[in-house]
């Protein structure tokens, strides 16, 4: 996120703090795939962070999404689940693959895939 923050005109190091926060639900009592965004988005309105909200939404499908949520979801869509850098087809098999084809998950996914590919394409993401 850092690297493609000032490119969509947005601070890199709050860029970066988003980035290593949206998942901090995960590491509070009851995160998993379902609660954690809104366990970190509890966690994080509660300190009155900036961002709290784009936590909350990131890995749904908004047909408007702010310029923070909208790299948000890109850079959560091409980071494995390992950490690595893998790209979105990759990203996406990954997930097809965890959930099964025919998931709430997948299904959502494959609309932010969508959603995301033409956000590039139109220009609104800069990658």
């Amino acid at each position: 996120m850092y690297e493609l923050a000032e490119r969509n005109k947005l601070d890199p190091l709050e860029m970066y703090e988003l980035g290593c926060m949206h998942d901090i639900g995960y590491f509070l009592p009851g995160g998993d795939n379902k609660t954690h965004a809104h366990l970190a988005y509890e966690h994080l309105k509660h300190k009155r962070y900036k961002y709290a909200d784009e936590v909350r939404l990131h890995g749904m499908y908004l047909k408007f999404q702010s310029p923070a949520l909208l790299l948000l979801n890109y850079a959560d869509m091409i980071v494995d689940s390992k950490g690595n850098i893998v790209g979105l087809e990759e990203r996406l098999k990954e997930i097809l693959d965890k959930y099964g084809d025919d998931s709430e998950v997948c299904n959502n996914i494959l609309v932010i895939y969508e959603m995301l590919k033409e956000a590039v394409t139109t220009g609104q993401l800069k990658i």
